[in-house]
């Protein structure tokens, strides 16, 4: 529900991600950009990219959605990496990838994201075309994934999506095409725009793989 929805969002995590990429001293003074953070703006869909530098002690787990489309259309590319060392799990690289026709951006994402925070768990949706692309491009590319069989296990992996939403196990940014997709997410999606919340339900499936962190690492607000 958009309840739940909007307890996910924290403006924090915007706030200091501006703070990040436009440091403003107290004189006013506008200081060079922190290294490894990075927002991406589409002037009508919003945030397109974001990510924030790895933790030495970060657990990271990330998923990825191949697509040829352009945003804000269907068949778009994903990739989203959540830290899991900190509850709630917080969103550390979001990637909403206008293909132009091409899958080589999404496998370039995806491979970026692999090599900045070297994930416990690498989910990729391994039917249908994508069943191809897992073993030809991510094989030249040199990644290894955790294949999951969205015939086989979507009703699973949207359950494990809202158990994880009910029990606010996520944070992420403010961010208009993830808020758009889950508000407007039904049970027979084939003609809805989709991808952004079949890879955060990626994300939740592999989640269950590990142990939830202590009570005393609560990330901040």
């Amino acid at each position: 529900s958009l309840r739940f929805i909007e307890q996910m969002e924290s403006g924090w995590l915007n706030d200091a991600m501006e703070s990040a990429i436009r440091p403003v001293m107290d004189s006013g003074l506008v200081l060079p950009s922190r290294p490894g953070y990075r927002m991406d703006v589409h002037e009508r869909h919003g945030i397109t990219h974001y990510s924030v530098p790895p933790k030495a002690d970060g657990r990271y787990i990330m998923a990825g959605d191949p697509g040829m489309g352009d945003v804000p259309r269907r068949n778009t590319g994903v990739v989203m990496c959540f830290d899991t060392s900190r509850w709630p799990y917080e969103l550390v690289y979001f990637d909403w990838i206008s293909g132009k026709g091409s899958y080589i951006p999404f496998i370039s994402s995806y491979r970026n994201c692999v090599d900045i925070y070297q994930p416990l768990y690498k989910g990729l949706d391994a039917t249908g075309p994508q069943a191809s692309l897992d073993e030809i491009g991510f094989e030249q590319a040199g990644i290894v994934t955790d294949s999951l069989n969205f015939q086989r296990d979507k009703i699973g992996m949207l359950n494990a999506l809202t158990n994880a939403l009910t029990n606010q196990q996520f944070k992420t940014p403010v961010i208009q095409g993830l808020h758009r997709q889950m508000a407007n997410y039904q049970d027979d999606d084939k003609k809805l725009a989709q991808d952004i919340v079949m890879t955060f339900a990626q994300v939740a499936f592999l989640c269950r793989l590990v142990p939830r962190p202590d009570k005393n690492t609560v990330a901040p607000p």
